[in-house]
């Protein structure tokens, strides 16, 4: 009797067990699949559903209540983890919002820590603060001024990884004083969000701010990538020769820029990818089990760890390091022309800045750029052009000098730990002293009167109600 009992008792110890690597398997085919991972919810969930059916099948009125009671445990861990998941998410993006038109935005009114450490090594430990009006902020901006220099980029002009004080703005701000100094830059943009911006006025109540205006974009190659749709962004089509705001870019038409080729990747999987022995297998799934049985959302909530940083090994597997540093993927092959979507909406600007605000657009390039696999390959289409149109543009290299291109020249040679105006290998943004020696660029030209601001036609009439528009 007492045998039968032990070996029950094993049996049941055993069904747990499969059942919770079950229960894991799945957890883990929801994240690659569905991108979220809740593996207490599983188990909590699961647990509940036998101890109620146990309670069904009980004889006595005491065992049945001991089950339902003891089931409460593991329904209040499935509540918990759900309802701390969604907070905890939510936290997650305080900087970015949806926004109808754009298809995302900065959020307004918001500061937040960014850092980043490799292999115990601080990069970066810096701040992101944005305005009540979603643009990041430039500290001393004078904002009695009512001439205003206006720059629109990407991360860029944004200035990801570096702090508030130590973007391209605030270094103009710096050097320009009497300006009104504003950071148009969003993270993964280009110049379709400025065509948007400016089209359909979501900036009016910064913008209603000023009577005098120059604007700058800063451009990276990379820039006609997104004008496709490599990320989410607004879509602009040529059609009959005009260019028409067509939506949002789709997951889909953003999926063809990410996508590898399958049938060659799984090729490479399997030659290369040696066979493991049944303890390897074990070990591994082990390994797996482990790490996923250390998230918590509950835990994570209220008793958060702080996280030892990122190793090389780990990052260099990751696709965006593919080349050993940080640089957007090169996988679609894009044959671009001088009538490419990209110079259109460029044009685009162009005359609506002469139109709304009697301007001129002034452009700031990264040739030699690394931040991008394809570096420099589409500098020569992409001068040409603007010169062709009769847009003014400055170059980096012509901004910084010799030592700028060296920057890339020794990435083509294989070293990536000597950057004098990137942040890092990790993460191949400008860094501090490349946005000080572009603004003090700018700033010179300003000075000169080589870059003049232009005075609105009718500073009263030209902006919409700033009320009724803006970031949305």
């Amino acid at each position: 009797m007492l045998k039968n009992k032990w070996i029950k008792s094993i049996v049941w110890v055993i069904g747990l067990i499969i059942l919770v690597m079950i229960l894991l398997k799945l957890d883990r085919l929801c994240l690659r699949y569905f991108g979220f991972s809740m593996p207490y919810a599983w188990i909590g969930g699961a647990f509940a559903i036998i101890l109620l059916i146990c309670a069904k099948r009980a004889t006595s009125q005491g065992l049945k209540l001991a089950f339902i009671y003891i089931a409460i445990v593991p329904i209040c861990v499935v509540i918990s983890e759900g309802v701390f998941y969604y907070k905890i998410q939510n936290k997650k993006d305080i900087l970015i919002q949806p926004h109808k038109i754009l298809g995302y935005a900065l959020a307004p009114a918001v500061s937040e820590k960014g850092k980043l450490i490799v292999d115990d090594k601080v990069i970066y430990d810096i701040v992101y603060t944005h305005n009540e009006n979603a643009l990041r902020l430039t500290p001393n901006n004078n904002t009695n001024s009512r001439t205003c220099l206006n720059i629109y980029g990407g991360s860029f002009v944004y200035g990801s990884g570096v702090g508030d004080s130590e973007t391209i703005t605030a270094y103009l701000q710096n050097n320009l004083p009497q300006y009104n100094v504003k950071n148009f830059g969003i993270g993964a943009a280009g110049a379709h969000q400025m065509l948007a911006r400016l089209e359909f006025d979501l900036d009016s109540k910064e913008l209603g701010q000023c009577d005098e205006n120059i604007f700058i974009y800063e451009a990276i190659p990379h820039h006609i990538y997104r004008a496709k749709g490599v990320f989410k962004g607004p879509k602009y089509e040529n059609i009959n020769g005009e260019i028409i705001y067509q939506g949002t870019f789709s997951d889909e038409e953003q999926a063809v820029f990410w996508r590898k080729d399958d049938d060659t990747e799984k090729n490479k999987i399997i030659e290369n990818k040696p066979r493991q022995s049944f303890i390897q297998r074990m070990a591994s799934t082990l390994k797996k089990t482990k790490d996923q049985l250390a998230e918590s959302y509950t835990r994570e909530y209220f008793f958060p760890l702080i996280k030892p940083g990122s190793k090389s090994k780990d990052l260099l597997q990751n696709e965006v390091y593919e080349k050993g540093f940080a640089s957007n993927l090169d996988r679609v092959k894009l044959n671009i022309s001088q009538d490419h979507i990209y110079f259109d909406i460029i044009r685009k600007i162009n005359k609506i800045l002469k139109e709304k605000y009697n301007a001129k657009l002034y452009v700031i390039y990264w040739d030699y750029d690394m931040h991008a696999q394809f570096l420099d390959k589409y500098d020569k289409v992409i001068q040409t052009t603007l010169k062709n149109d009769g847009i003014p543009f400055y170059t980096i290299s012509e901004i910084i000098g010799d030592d700028y291109k060296e920057d890339l020249e020794r990435v083509k040679n294989g070293d990536f730990e000597h950057f004098k105006y990137r942040i890092s290998r990790w993460d191949t943004h400008p860094n501090a002293l490349a946005n000080e020696k572009i603004a003090e660029f700018i700033a010179t030209q300003i000075k000169n009167g080589t870059i003049k601001p232009s005075r609105l036609h009718n500073p009263n009439t030209t902006h919409d109600d700033p009320n009724k528009k803006g970031q949305e």
